[in-house]
């Protein structure tokens, strides 16, 4: 099939837009809001690539993707969530061998009944302190992510590069957070704009995610700082 400028523009944009939407995780562990007014204090999380011509040329070869674009947008709003955190809550210091299932069990119990745990906690403890055979009988994986029960409780728990979240492990009830999304003209929570600059002969892109993070409910939030 023969592709136009236009044609190779729009898949760009089909292939970013499915990127960003396959990778992304924070609507899956807090309470999300999509809103067209960005009054106040949003965080752009965003890339400015400089795109050569042949790229959207119907007569090259270049297939129109970035790899990794749509990617790098969703991760850096999963990182400036664990980074806003960690710097809006002190940390308790524990010791792992302290942490089990009762410990857990203890700080979930405050806050309150019937809530949705969720934990981030760095890869490494994931995988060594979470698995099956260590401590905790009832564990399970759905979709990539780890869920463990106690006392009847689920709580699901997200693995995170340790460069982002270091040796902390973040606790809290998925609605005591909020991350509004600006939802753009589009209908799109990723905003993908293309020009091309007459100077440099390359297309100036802009791809950009608008966000705000609200603490609604700061006692259920807590941050536990790995002693190993």
């Amino acid at each position: 099939m023969n592709q136009t400028k236009d044609s190779k523009i729009k898949e760009f944009e089909i292939k970013t837009q499915e990127e960003y939407s396959r990778d992304r995780r924070v609507h899956k562990y807090c309470n999300i809001l999509q809103v067209e007014d960005t009054r106040g204090e949003f965080m752009q999380i965003g890339l400015r690539p400089q795109l050569e011509m042949d790229i959207f040329d119907p007569n090259s070869g270049t297939y129109p993707h970035i790899i990794g674009l749509g990617t790098s947008i969703a991760r850096g709003e999963e990182n400036y969530f664990v980074e806003n955190t960690l710097k809006n809550f002190p940390s308790e210091t524990r010791k792992i061998s302290e942490l089990t299932p009762q410990f857990l069990s203890k700080i979930c119990t405050r806050f309150g009944h019937d809530k949705e745990i969720v934990i981030l906690a760095p890869f490494w403890f994931e995988h060594e302190h979470l698995a099956p055979e260590h401590k905790y009988v009832d564990y399970e994986y759905d979709q990539g992510t780890a869920i463990i029960r106690i006392k009847g409780t689920n709580i699901k728990i997200y693995g995170v590069n340790e460069r982002v979240i270091g040796d902390n492990l973040i606790i809290f009830d998925k609605y005591a957070i909020r991350w509004k999304y600006r939802i753009f003209p589009s209908n799109k929570l990723l905003e993908i704009k293309i020009r091309l600059n007459a100077d440099t002969m390359r297309y100036d892109t802009i791809v950009r995610s608008l966000i705000k993070q609200e603490f609604l409910n700061r006692n259920a939030v807590k941050v536990i700082k790995i002693e190993k």
